[in-house]
């Protein structure tokens, strides 16, 4: 048995004269790899108090309420609320204690609350007629969850492509 080295081949050749490349089969090419760090949200936002506390003699509903988010008040936080037939939206902010009221007109709304860091969350949808007093409580818990991922390349050049198409 002879082993011969030859830039980055190895190549061994059996008494009986059959050479192969090792280089070639993977065993002793260098890999390229990316690492990447990535983060995902996941918001679960509940009604803890939908009370209809009165009715008044108006065209208008006037909404009183709550924010939290994880059992926490949060102020300062922009509330949308969107009218499905007609598109227009009504917001509100929070106060110190997470409260917050409006005054809409009667109609189907979708209720948006945009927190830190530019995060929409959904509420829900709901039904509002003219003249009803609410109070819709709402508190919302968000995860973030951390996942790693490794990509590895057979060639520098499918690693700087990959790079490159990155912007890294």
């Amino acid at each position: 048995m002879k082993f011969k080295l030859f830039k980055k081949y190895l190549i061994y050749t059996f008494l009986t004269g059959i050479s192969f490349s090792l280089y070639n089969c993977g065993i002793f090419q260098k890999t390229y790899s990316y690492t990447s760090c990535d983060s995902t949200e996941t918001v679960v936002s509940n009604v803890i108090r939908k009370e209809l506390t009165g009715i008044q003699d108006t065209t208008t509903v006037k909404i009183n309420g709550t924010l939290l988010e994880n059992k926490e008040p949060q102020f300062g936080t922009k509330l949308k609320f969107i009218n499905i037939l007609t598109k227009k939206i009504d917001s509100t902010e929070t106060d110190f204690d997470g409260n917050y009221n409006i005054e809409l007109n009667n109609g189907i709304y979708k209720i948006v609350a945009n927190t830190e860091y530019n995060r929409q969350t959904n509420l829900g949808m709901f039904t509002f007629k003219s003249g009803e007093l609410w109070i819709l409580d709402f508190d919302f818990e968000v995860t973030e969850m951390f996942v790693e991922s490794v990509i590895e390349f057979k060639s520098k050049r499918d690693y700087k492509k990959y790079l490159e198409k990155i912007g890294k």
